[in-house]
């Protein structure tokens, strides 16, 4: 069943509106070994899902909050499967060998004994939910400490790794984009007055078909009192030829991040601190709880936008509920409407700057939101 769908006037204020939980998420159940035991296990179990890696990922994070709270034990990811087809899962990985010492078994038929009093084990699966929740919750990590540790780690590999070319991303180079709040960012982002925006678009399928009068639009408006000029908007058409250390590296740099919903958005936990996702569904598709879950448990705001028609119920009942509805929804161009995507943008923008006076002030991770 699709998520629960509100009018479009609700999306920005009321009950739809998003937000970032400030507690810790206790639907994960990390049971801590005693200190006999040796290693900490997390078997990936394959399906069918795990061609298009945001969902390799949705596993890959669960098993990262389950080696940080089994910390006495030596972490091990066990795949059932000889290797990672996804070069950006295969990358991530590295992060985890590389940054937290886990060790990895390529062993389809490992099947541990859970009564071995040498390790703890856990399964992941994308499909596993305590039946008393309402709604899946497709990303989880259970903490944002977690989330943070995972960022600055990751960061700390993509400036080693990623790839020196002529790239250009943006109207200014990504070298050039100054992320993250007031002051954190070297000496150049102390003046710093607004958050940095950048627009993702998609090529094929989803692509946003208006973003000419998007950008023309958002160079007009006023953000926190200031005028959006042409330095901005930062404008990358795909990730499609970016590799993850690339992916990684974009998102740290940027505050606020819209695009029509799609794959690119996994790197969306690499956001600075204080950041936001700006989420589009074309008409007839619409999962704002995936990357939404996303953008929350890593600690940052999450808005969406469904951009059919007025008669959303109607629409969602006609394409959502079969494989082959979904399909085809999910192919649609995007042409969003162009006030509402202003005010998501502007509404964001007054969080970020809300946020990060909070955390200049020396509020705890938990307190900023």
């Amino acid at each position: 069943m699709y998520p629960r769908v509100y009018p479009l006037q609700d999306m920005f204020l009321g009950t739809a509106a998003p937000h970032v939980k400030n507690r810790t998420d206790n639907r994960l159940v990390f049971p801590a070994g005693p200190g006999s035991q040796t290693q900490a296990i997390c078997k990936w179990i394959s399906s069918n899902l795990h061609e298009h890696f945001p969902h390799i990922m949705q596993e890959l994070l669960r098993c990262f909050s389950w080696w940080q709270a089994n910390q006495q034990q030596t972490p091990v990811l066990v795949l059932d499967d000889k290797e990672l087809k996804q070069e950006y899962a295969r990358d991530f990985v590295g992060v985890l060998e590389k940054s937290f010492g886990v060790q990895v078994v390529k062993n389809r038929l490992f099947l541990p004994n859970k009564t071995d009093s040498n390790f703890v084990y856990t399964d992941v699966n994308i499909y596993s939910q305590p039946p008393h929740l309402v709604e899946r919750a497709w990303f989880q990590i259970h903490n944002l400490q977690d989330a943070a540790l995972l960022r600055k780690e990751t960061l700390k590999l993509a400036k080693e790794n990623k790839e020196r070319d002529d790239r250009n991303l943006a109207e200014a180079t990504t070298n050039e984009l100054l992320g993250g709040c007031p002051g954190e960012g070297g000496p150049l982002s102390a003046s710093k007055k607004q958050p940095v925006i950048a627009f993702l678009n998609r090529n094929g399928d989803r692509h946003v078909e208006n973003i000419g009068d998007i950008l023309e639009a958002l160079k007009k408006t006023k953000v926190l009192g200031h005028t959006l000029g042409i330095l901005d908007i930062h404008y990358i058409s795909s990730f499609d030829q970016l590799s993850f250390w690339e992916q990684v590296d974009v998102m740290s740099k940027v505050d606020i991040v819209i695009g029509p919903h799609g794959a690119q958005f996994t790197s969306v936990a690499f956001l600075p601190a204080c950041g936001g996702l700006f989420e589009l569904f074309p008409k007839g598709y619409y999962y704002p709880n995936y990357f939404g879950s996303l953008a929350r448990t890593t600690g940052h705001y999450h808005f969406h936008l469904y951009t059919g028609g007025m008669n959303i119920d109607a629409e969602l009942n006609q394409d959502m509920m079969t494989l082959e509805g979904r399909m085809e929804a999910r192919s649609r161009h995007v042409i969003a409407n162009v006030d509402l995507v202003l005010q998501g943008v502007q509404q964001l923008a007054e969080r970020w700057q809300s946020c990060c006076e909070r955390r200049l002030q020396g509020g705890t991770v938990e307190s900023l939101f």
